[in-house]
């Protein structure tokens, strides 16, 4: 989009002949313009990044997640506010639902997402991914993006929520010592999470690493 264009498209107007002027309700009209052509680019490349998951075969809740998910990343949700509470809501309703029918990864995004909103999600949403013995299933060593997901969810412990502290030193040791072997894309997706955790993080930085990473997973 070019914001010069659309600058000048928005303050040209039937009634404004002036070359500017300095009314207030000029500048909210042309705040709320530029607004609008923000909002309608971020919305064409989040239909592209939902295909995408579409052909990866990604089922539509979690299309949705990670939708959400973007949005955050890239520090626009102020943009799709609306639609963000309508998603977190009805994710939240579907939980009793999806409860045992999702993969770690799923399942930590969901986590994180509802609970850094403010729903009550327990920590025993875990419990499942755990074996007999206690400890975290062996099938799970290499889930990589559901280990990143186990991480970052476990950046939202409670006191005495003793299940998320030890999904953060084990996705942490898994992670970390993974680096090595794993290409330079998604090495870098790695570091950034064990360093720069979504909860933790400013929005402006998260945003600019958000794209970079992408870009990197996606070949661009």
């Amino acid at each position: 989009m070019d914001l010069k264009i659309n600058f000048i498209a928005c303050t040209i107007s039937e009634n404004h002949t002036s070359a500017y002027s300095s009314s207030s309700n000029d500048i909210n009209s042309l705040v709320g313009c530029i607004r609008d052509d923000i909002r309608i680019e971020h919305e064409n490349k989040f239909k592209a990044f939902k295909n995408m998951l579409k052909k990866q075969g990604k089922d539509a809740e979690f299309q949705d997640l990670a939708m959400v998910d973007a949005i955050q990343r890239l520090g626009v949700e102020h943009l799709f506010q609306a639609e963000i509470d309508a998603i977190l809501q009805r994710q939240y309703m579907m939980m009793p639902k999806t409860h045992n029918d999702t993969d770690l990864h799923e399942a930590a995004l969901r986590f994180r997402l509802l609970r850094q909103e403010g729903y009550y999600v327990p920590a025993g949403v875990f419990d499942r991914f755990k074996a007999e013995d206690g400890t975290f299933k062996k099938e799970l060593t290499h889930e990589i993006k559901g280990l990143m997901g186990l991480y970052e969810a476990s950046q939202l412990s409670i006191e005495g929520e003793f299940i998320l502290d030890e999904a953060g030193d084990y996705s942490h040791q898994l992670l970390h010592s993974y680096m090595t072997s794993l290409d330079y894309p998604e090495a870098r997706a790695v570091e950034h999470t064990l360093k720069h955790p979504h909860h933790k993080s400013h929005p402006k930085f998260l945003a600019k690493d958000f794209v970079t990473n992408l870009q990197g997973l996606m070949g661009g």
